[in-house]
């Protein structure tokens, strides 16, 4: 079994921090502020066929994120 380095580690543990602090922003915002959020994301996406599994850019926080909340609320309001 190889070591992974202690700053390779320490990277991979911030990148999980920003990713669920993005999921906690997302997930506490009104319906009308995910909703504005949307928008702004959508805006600095490229097409979803474009879009690579597990790239972490706009689109990944966008479909991985956002819209699984957006989702889940709809969901919750039938």
């Amino acid at each position: 079994m190889f070591k992974i380095s202690e700053r390779v580690l320490a990277k991979i543990q911030a990148d999980r921090k920003i990713h669920e602090d993005q999921r906690t922003a997302f997930t506490n915002l009104s319906d009308k502020d995910l909703a504005l959020s949307a928008k702004f994301w959508m805006q600095h996406c490229v097409t979803p066929k474009r879009v690579k599994a597990g790239t972490p850019v706009y689109d990944s926080t966008f479909w991985h994120i956002i819209v699984p909340e957006m989702i889940r609320r709809l969901g919750e309001h039938r």
